[in-house]
């Protein structure tokens, strides 16, 4: 839909352009919340903005492009994020996957401390929503639907007992779990797997594990094609004790007793928008507190589109600045471009201060304030000489009062040239983290090693195969998390 078409009423159509305006302009963000504000008013206006319905229904994607263009075409134009919103739901639906094979029951056995189980109920639990709308299935060489419910499940003594009938537990079919979990994801879905994530086809007795790791990226990438572009993955790793058969790859008709802790791993696939969700609404507050969980060590976020798009805003009075500019005319209260600019006279350089707000991410605290982790696109060189929490009594101007509280963190940024009309984008890498490698091992053989209680047999080449999908996504460039994007004008 076309900026104003549809809104015969000249009223209607400003009062829809102000809700808007009052309810995106500062965060640049619709969120479930404003949503909702803006199909009430849709509703209350419906005889007179009826062409943004179909046969008596919103026409969600009309209302979302509206809204895109409106900003776009602004004086000075926004890039608007919708998060969680387009499903018409309140909330997102849980489809959660237990794999039941049979190096996964030992983490549920009756001398077991319970973390393992403690961590799937807590997670299932404050899953926020209908409980209609969530559902449970249990894999391996199939994938069945767990007919009792989630609820009947939370309460079961032994996970894995009340599950023993379903599919055949001495094989996972991972190729087939993964393009369930993955391709058969729907907008305004979460799917959870949870998974020791151990790549076992059948008959490995005798087989170089090379030629195993390389079946499994092979079957990573046949999985991993289009869909990554518009889905995001959130992987967990997790650890519990575990007390039964181990099965390593070339003694899996007998498998061997093991008594200690093993890695298992949470998987939640969604939709990129649902995903920025998750770490924004505060509905999923509770649900997301990953780290609460027993048993979690780490986590890392697989994504090709730039799901996060923080606010930012350069800070013209702080007292890290160098050098002399002016903010651009028209910009309001998120200053992103400068002009006038020049070096200081005394040191030879200028240094600018940027503002972001850097919190809530699924992304490592320590990753995301690691300067090596950022490149910086520039006609010239520009550094990022540090990033620290943002001070807003030394940081903020007194006319700046309105960026209170919108950021976190503060990036100095430091070079010794200005030219004209310069463009300078800053991109936070996604990059594999050392974590992966560390939890991943070329030989499951030795249970009494010192690593078998924190690593899993060909982890890396599963993950670097999803990883790989991801990149292509990116047009064979690294992916990144985001990019701000800035103007510099002499």
């Amino acid at each position: 839909m076309m900026l104003g078409s549809g809104c015969k009423d000249n009223n209607a159509n400003k009062g829809l352009d102000n809700l808007i305006v009052k309810l995106a302009e500062k965060d640049q963000t619709i969120d479930a919340d404003d949503w909702q504000q803006i199909i009430e008013y849709l509703d209350a206006n419906k005889a007179r903005l009826s062409d943004f319905y179909d046969d008596g229904t919103i026409d969600t994607e009309d209302v979302m492009e509206y809204i895109t263009d409106f900003f776009a075409n602004r004086r000075k134009p926004m890039e608007i994020q919708f998060v969680g919103v387009g499903n018409g739901k309140s909330f997102l639906a849980v489809k959660f996957y237990l794999e039941r094979s049979g190096s996964m029951t030992p983490y549920d056995a009756p001398d077991c401390n319970g973390e393992f189980k403690a961590a799937i109920v807590k997670m299932l639990n404050a899953a926020p929503g209908n409980e209609e709308d969530n559902v449970l299935f249990v894999v391996n060489s199939e994938v069945n639907k767990y007919p009792a419910g989630i609820q009947q499940f939370i309460r079961d003594d032994n996970i894995f007992t009340s599950t023993k009938d379903m599919g055949d537990p001495s094989f996972t079919d991972f190729g087939l779990i993964l393009d369930e979990v993955l391709n058969k994801n729907k907008s305004g879905e979460l799917s959870i797997l949870v998974s020791d994530m151990i790549y076992s086809p059948k008959n490995t007795a005798g087989i170089n594990p090379q030629k195993v790791f390389s079946s499994a990226e092979g079957m990573v990438n046949s999985v991993f094609k289009n869909q990554v572009k518009s889905k995001s993955m959130l992987v967990l790793k997790m650890n519990s004790s575990y007390s039964g058969p181990y099965y390593p790859y070339n003694y899996q008709s007998k498998g061997l007793p093991y008594r200690g802790y093993r890695p298992y791993y949470f998987l939640i696939v969604g939709d990129n928008a649902d995903i920025a969700r998750l770490s924004t609404d505060e509905k999923y507050a509770d649900f997301t507190d990953f780290k609460s969980l027993s048993g979690y060590e780490n986590m890392y976020l697989f994504d090709a589109s730039g799901v996060y798009s923080p606010f930012y805003s350069l800070l013209t009075k702080s007292s890290d600045s160098r050098g002399r500019f002016r903010s651009g005319r028209g910009q309001g209260g998120q200053i992103v471009s400068l002009d006038d600019v020049e070096t200081d006279k005394n040191s030879g350089d200028l240094q600018l201060v940027l503002g972001v707000n850097l919190d809530k991410m699924f992304i490592d605290p320590n990753y995301l304030v690691d300067a090596s982790n950022y490149v910086i696109e520039s006609p010239h060189p520009i550094k990022i000489k540090e990033i620290r929490p943002i001070d807003e009594e030394s940081d903020l101007d007194v006319n700046q009062h309105d960026l209170k509280g919108k950021m976190t963190h503060v990036f100095v940024l430091s070079t010794d040239k200005v030219i004209n009309n310069e463009e300078v984008k800053i991109k936070l890498l996604n990059v594999l983290p050392s974590w992966v490698s560390l939890s991943s091992t070329d030989d499951d053989t030795n249970l009494s090693s010192p690593g078998f209680s924190t690593t899993t047999f060909g982890l890396e080449y599963i993950m670097k195969g999803i990883y790989d999908s991801y990149k292509k996504m990116a047009n064979g460039s690294q992916p990144v998390y985001f990019t701000l994007t800035l103007s510099i004008n002499k």
